[in-house]
């Protein structure tokens, strides 16, 4: 049951989480790399499956079947637009992570469909998963060494109905989280931290037996995990299609 009080509270549209929120993953721009925790072997029909979704450019369905498998990409580009439902204004203060929890990289099944030379990214946000300060930072480029710390160093005020929109990089080199993000809002005076997502991303960083390699060698091998599929440029016939390596 509810009091007279709480109808009055959402008739004014005090109660609930004072956003909504629509999410979507950025086209990797060629960068497609996924690890997983454990050997994995697919059929052919995942494979066709995979193929299909990678052709057409499908990244949120292909991103949605490789998560429920278990897997982590190399760095999650996402793209959110979030609405104040409130009937007053609200001021967004900081975009964070909570529950965090990482362990060392993943060195199970590897795959890397990258079909071009990425380009930088154009990320407006980044967290550094290395990093113990789990606040956004102003991403600039891939190195996060030159990444400005305190994006939020003024709060955003949002109108009622008004929409602000972001796009954020989780990039790691030394650790394998998994991870949501989160808006701290100050809503009627009060602080309130609310997830934008209910499922956790997952981002890995490469093998550091991969990455010693790479740099002893320089060529395309991936030693330092138990099983790799290679696609896009990194296939002998360029075709784009993943294969058992």
């Amino acid at each position: 049951s509810h009091s007279p009080g709480d109808a009055q509270a959402r008739k004014a549209g005090l109660l609930g989480p004072p956003l909504s929120v629509s999410e979507a993953p950025i086209d990797p721009g060629g960068n497609m790399v996924w690890m997983f925790p454990g050997k994995i072997i697919f059929s052919q029909a995942q494979l066709a499956h995979v193929d299909a979704l990678l052709q057409a450019g499908e990244f949120g369905a292909l991103y949605d079947f490789f998560f429920q498998l278990g897997g982590y990409v190399m760095s999650a580009d996402t793209y959110f637009v979030i609405t104040n439902d409130r009937r007053h204004p609200i001021w967004l203060k900081n975009i964070k992570i909570g529950n965090k929890g990482c362990q060392a990289p993943l060195t199970g099944t590897l795959i890397s469909a990258s079909d071009k030379v990425s380009d930088e990214p154009k990320t407006q946000l980044g967290i550094n998963l290395d990093s113990p300060d789990m606040s956004a930072m102003q991403a600039i480029g891939l190195d996060t060494r030159r990444w400005v710390p305190e994006y939020f160093s003024h709060p955003i005020k949002i109108m009622p109905g008004e929409t602000y929109q972001f796009d954020i990089r989780a990039e790691a080199s030394d650790v394998a989280c998994s991870f949501k993000y989160q808006a701290v809002i100050l809503d009627n005076g009060r602080t309130i931290i609310q997830n934008l997502t209910n499922e956790l991303f997952r981002v890995s960083a490469f093998s550091q037996t991969y990455i010693q390699a790479r740099r002893r060698r320089g060529n395309n091998s991936f030693p330092g995990y138990e099983a790799q599929y290679l696609g896009g440029l990194a296939t002998p016939k360029h075709d784009g299609n993943l294969i058992l390596k």
